[in-house]
């Protein structure tokens, strides 16, 4: 017989009460309460439904400490919630200008026409459309009662925030080289390692980013959750066997992002949210944002941890699309930010082909420039995307920044993405 829920949390919170012993920490899973592993935490515990995300949160003296979350009705990880300052309050817009009507410059009929598509296009919810011009917002769209001020999760995009962190910890000197030998950063960290042939010993900072290391590595067949459930991230991914000769073939792997949080840690006695918030965040204005990370060895969530507003993903575009400049204040190298650009290696054969740089993909599109005519152009477009039709597009021909969250099959389908991107810059271009 199912146990009532309401009970269940009553009883719970009943045992939290005791402050000076172990108590079990706890989650519903499917309406089924189930034991995770023990906690010192004087805390209570709420479950609620957070989008497409069941989770637990735990508050101690009226600040969260702690959260639980199920990827697919599966516990991923046990974690810390970091919380910017700001994050409920209005400072979400600190450092944008709104374009007036006579600066936009677009064909309002294509994107109206195109914004009444998106629920047909995505096959589920879009949650926002923003699109920064010239420096300045030109177009922003909120769906599903989502606002400017709600952060919400990026996933993988969060990879691309780590590989940003990188460059900022190389333009420093804290990090010598993107071609150091990644195991010379954990000597005497990571001794005993699984698996550490002289193949892996070869694999570079440089290899990470480009997910080209050579591990053997299946993220959705289960290595990410076995990575998320282990008690140690980075040591999760180290011990995984060689495959592939390092920098001869790309291999989507989450775990590479994991590794370069670890490398920053090591190097800087930072995690990767105490590093950003100091030389990315705080200088973007940024304080709207969530970054889990682990429990036991203050890892942060590398591989899609990062909640950000879209508002603040747009900042972070800018960063590329300036030469690593936010307002004229410089963020990261120029040079970091070319090398981060270029297609280093080609991700997926196609028409048309897809690169990889360092955690961004790059694509030639083809918009159309007279339609009665068919008149063409190539445009050459970056971008960062995240599970579910999270994307960050920057287009350098047009000095745009173009950004899309959601929940939806757009990252499916990129097909359904390039259409999308190609009918905003026609009516950008045409108007």
């Amino acid at each position: 017989m199912q146990k009532n829920p309401v009970v269940l949390l009553l009883i719970i919170i009943a045992i939290s009460s005791c402050d000076s012993q172990k108590v079990p920490v706890e989650y519903y899973n499917d309406g089924q309460l189930k034991m995770v592993g023990d906690s010192s935490l004087a805390k209570q515990m709420f479950w609620k439904k957070d989008g497409d995300l069941d989770k637990e949160q735990y508050f101690e003296d009226g600040k969260r400490t702690m959260t639980t979350y199920y990827l697919e009705r599966e516990i991923v990880r046990r974690s810390h919630y970091g919380y910017g300052e700001h994050l409920y309050d209005d400072n979400y817009s600190i450092g944008w200008e709104v374009a007036s009507e006579e600066e936009k410059h677009f064909d309002a009929n294509i994107m109206d026409n195109l914004v009444n598509k998106l629920p047909e296009l995505a096959k589920g919810k879009v949650y926002s459309l923003l699109i920064v011009t010239g420096g300045k917002i030109t177009y922003e769209k909120y769906f599903h009662r989502h606002q400017k001020n709600r952060a919400s999760l990026t996933y993988t995009i969060t990879q691309m925030v780590q590989a940003l962190l990188v460059g900022i910890a190389v333009d420093q000197g804290v990090l010598k080289s993107v071609d150091d030998k990644f195991m010379n950063y954990f000597a005497g960290h990571y001794g005993d390692i699984k698996n550490l042939d002289s193949l892996k010993k070869t694999i570079t900072i440089r290899q990470l980013l480009t997910m080209t290391p050579g591990f053997t590595w299946h993220e959705w067949a289960g290595k990410l959750p076995e990575m998320l459930k282990s008690r140690d991230w980075v040591r999760s991914v180290l011990e995984q066997p060689m495959l592939d000769t390092p920098g001869e073939k790309y291999m989507y792997n989450g775990g590479c992002s994991q590794i370069l949080a670890g490398i920053i840690q090591v190097a800087t006695g930072m995690n990767s949210e105490a590093f950003a918030i100091k030389y990315l965040f705080d200088p973007l204005g940024i304080g709207n944002y969530r970054w889990s990370s682990d429990i036991a060895t203050n890892m942060s969530d590398a591989v899609t941890g990062l909640s950000l507003t879209p508002r603040a993903l747009a900042k972070i575009g800018s960063v590329y699309l300036n030469g690593g400049k936010w307002k004229g204040k410089r963020i990261v190298s120029e040079s970091w930010i070319k090398e981060s650009l270029k297609p280093h290696v080609l991700k997926k054969f196609g028409n048309p082909p897809l690169y990889f740089g360092y955690m961004w993909n790059q694509v030639e599109l083809l918009i159309t420039i007279d339609a009665e005519e068919g008149s063409t152009m190539p445009v050459v477009v970056n971008y960062a995307e995240g599970y579910g039709g999270q994307f960050i597009f920057l287009i350098p021909e047009m000095n745009m920044v173009v950004v899309i969250t959601g929940r939806n099959d757009l990252f499916q389908n990129l097909r359904k993405s390039y259409w999308l991107i190609s009918e905003i810059l026609t009516a950008h271009y045409i108007s």
